[in-house]
């Protein structure tokens, strides 16, 4: 049987990144198998700390309860994870303000990092966001964020018959 931390090795060498994106293991959290998803958690950790690649784990917090949440995040931060993502966004459900100041809660004091991404389509929600304790957020919607906060979107120099923008 392949590894996590066996095809994040394979996918290093075929395609260096400067991040990975890593799921966690949703049946051994519900399983309550905690030391099995934090070895999975350290394996792909070491793996990027040999690379210098920073690892972000998704926790596709639809799917958990608020104690899946927190126990996750508390794991996540035991394995010494640069980011917890909230979701993919093409799970069941984007991120939630309210599971992120969970996850914050949980990970006060650890330094690991919030990215919060799906569903945020307005400069409004992605505030909230960051209110509530992402560090970053993730969205199909910047050049619509960025014309309601004022900004244009576009690169210096560049210009487009496009009004959307």
């Amino acid at each position: 049987m392949v590894s996590l931390s066996d095809i994040t090795e394979m996918n290093r060498k075929t395609f260096p990144l400067a991040q990975i994106a890593s799921w966690i293991d949703h049946t051994c959290l519900k399983a309550g198998a905690h030391e099995t998803v934090l070895n999975d958690m350290r394996a792909v950790r070491r793996v990027c700390l040999k690379q210098y690649v920073v690892l972000k784990v998704i926790l596709e917090t639809a799917l958990l309860t608020d104690n899946e949440i927190i126990t996750a995040c508390r794991l996540a931060a035991d394995a010494d994870v640069d980011y917890v993502k909230a979701s993919t966004g093409f799970g069941p459900g984007g991120a939630t303000i309210e599971h992120v100041a969970l996850m914050k809660s949980a990970l006060r004091g650890t330094g690991v990092r919030i990215k919060a991404p799906g569903g945020i389509r307005s400069l409004q929600t992605a505030l909230d966001m960051i209110r509530a304790g992402a560090d970053r957020i993730g969205t199909s919607s910047g050049v619509r964020i960025l014309g309601e906060a004022g900004l244009s979107g576009k690169r210096q120099g560049t210009e487009s018959n496009d009004e959307s923008h």
